[in-house]
């Protein structure tokens, strides 16, 4: 679970155990922060987490989660999540794949939140090398019980096309989540709609979301028309 009831719901009880999960949209939509509190929850379940990032370092992660309430001081403390930086002009991408394995190996881990696929993907100048690898990596997780969440930003969506299978790991994983941002009535606001899950039931209706210094608040059966193609309608 992701901890956020509505989106949890939606989810039909959140992702399935063992399954990997590709969270995309662009800049400024909530991609970091919907993962942080997946991996919060996650630890504050008793499933041990490791969130790896290659955009943003583990403090900046920590303060930008305090400022929508979300405080994940004891879980650190505590060792039930744990963070991994790799700065992106340093990405070797076996290695640094190789050291996701080896963290969710040596603390147990139950979650993986990698946040930044994107470089890695980048870095990867054979596109056969690149389609093989994804479906390698998120076998080896499915194998050792592990939930995965990547994230991708991609660029802003327009019209009616939303297509990822340009996107290797969208094509490996069993369930897909599409954060934008949209017009509506003049304001920029937030949405977030499931487009896949395997094997599991779950609601497709369009729920807009709210970013603020109490926290994330994902409206319930919310569906405006349009939302999708960029042209949201009331």
């Amino acid at each position: 679970m992701f901890g956020l009831p509505e989106l949890d719901q939606a989810l039909g009880g959140g992702l399935p155990r063992h399954s990997s999960t590709l969270l995309t949209g662009s800049t400024g939509a909530g991609k970091t922060l919907t993962a942080l509190h997946f991996a919060t929850a996650g630890a504050q379940a008793g499933e041990r987490s490791v969130f790896v990032s290659f955009t943003e370092a583990p403090s900046m992660l920590v303060a930008r989660a305090k400022n929508v309430g979300l405080d994940m001081g004891r879980v650190i403390e505590s060792g039930a999540l744990v963070f991994r930086y790799f700065p992106p002009c340093e990405i070797d991408p076996d290695e640094a794949l190789d050291e996701c394995l080896k963290l969710v190996e040596e603390h147990r881990a139950a979650r993986l939140v990698i946040d930044g696929i994107g470089e890695i993907e980048h870095s990867i100048h054979d596109p056969d090398r690149l389609v093989r690898l994804m479906p390698a990596l998120a076998f080896k997780l499915r194998s050792a019980g592990v939930t995965t969440l990547v994230i991708k930003q991609v660029p802003r969506f327009v019209g009616l096309d939303v297509d990822f299978s340009s996107t290797p790991f969208a094509v490996t994983a069993e369930n897909l989540l599409l954060l934008r941002q949209l017009e509506l009535d003049g304001v920029m606001r937030r949405w977030v709609s499931v487009l896949k899950m395997r094997d599991s039931g779950f609601d497709s209706a369009v729920r807009e979301f709210e970013i603020t210094a109490r926290g994330l608040r994902v409206m319930s059966q919310v569906r405006p028309s349009g939302a999708l193609s960029g042209s949201a309608r009331q």
